[in-house]
C-alpha cells in the first residue's frame, strides 16, 4: 500500500493544465481578437492555479521538508522563486501581445509560446523533484497520520470556490481508483463540479 503523498495527486492536475494551456497556445491566432482573448484569460487562470499551489506548498509542506532536509527546502525554494520568475515573464508577454495592435502581434506571440513552453518544462522538472526527493524526505520523517493531517488542513485551507476549480482540474486528470477515493473523502466537493 503506498503512503501518503502530498504531490503526485494535485500534479497529475496541474499538469493536465499546462499541457492544455500551452497546446491551446499553439494553436490560438493571436490575430483574432476572440481567440486571443479566450487564451490569454485561460493562460491566466494557469498561473493563478499554479501560484494558489506555490502558496499551498509554502505554507503547509515547506516547514515540513526544513524539518528533516534542510538543504533540500532551500533548493525546492530557489526552485519556487525561479518558476515565478518564468512566471512573471508569462505575464509581461501575454500583457505585451493584449497591448499590441493586432496585425503586429505576431513576434511577441511567438515570445509568449516560447516562454508557455520553457514553464511547462520547468514546472516538470520540478514537480518530478517533489514527487520523488521531496517525497522521499517527507516518508523518511514523518509517520502516515502525520503526513495525513497535513492534508486536511491543506484542504480546510481551501476556499469552497476554489475547492470546486480544483475539482474540475482533479476528477478527470486522475484514474478511476484515485477519482473515486477523491469522490469518497470529498464528496461535497465532487458533487459542486458540473
Amino acid at each position: 500500500m503506498l503512503r501518503p503523498d502530498q504531490y503526485v495527486i494535485i500534479h497529475k492536475a496541474l499538469r493536465s493544465a499546462l499541457f492544455d494551456v500551452a497546446a491551446r497556445a499553439a494553436r490560438t491566432d493571436f490575430g483574432s481578437p476572440a481567440e486571443a482573448q479566450t487564451t490569454l484569460g485561460d493562460l491566466d487562470r494557469a498561473l493563478r492555479l499554479l501560484r494558489h499551489h506555490a502558496e499551498v506548498e509554502d505554507a503547509f509542506l515547506e516547514p515540513l521538508v526544513r524539518a528533516v532536509a534542510p538543504e533540500l527546502a532551500r533548493s525546492i525554494a530557489r526552485d519556487h522563486a525561479d518558476l515565478e520568475l518564468r512566471q512573471q515573464a508569462v505575464d509581461e508577454l501575454m500583457a505585451r501581445v493584449a497591448a499590441t495592435p493586432l496585425a503586429e502581434r505576431a513576434p511577441h506571440a511567438r515570445a509568449l509560446l516560447g516562454q508557455v513552453n520553457q514553464l511547462v518544462a520547468d514546472h516538470l522538472r520540478h514537480m518530478h523533484r517533489e514527487e520523488t526527493e521531496v517525497t522521499e524526505a517527507l516518508w523518511a520523517g514523518f509517520s502516515d497520520a502525520e503526513l495525513a493531517a497535513v492534508t486536511g488542513r491543506i484542504f480546510a485551507s481551501i476556499p469552497p470556490e476554489r475547492t470546486a476549480e480544483m475539482m474540475q482540474l482533479l476528477l478527470p486528470a486522475v484514474n478511476r481508483v484515485e477519482r473515486a477515493a477523491i469522490i469518497a473523502a470529498r464528496p461535497a466537493a465532487a458533487a459542486r463540479v458540473d
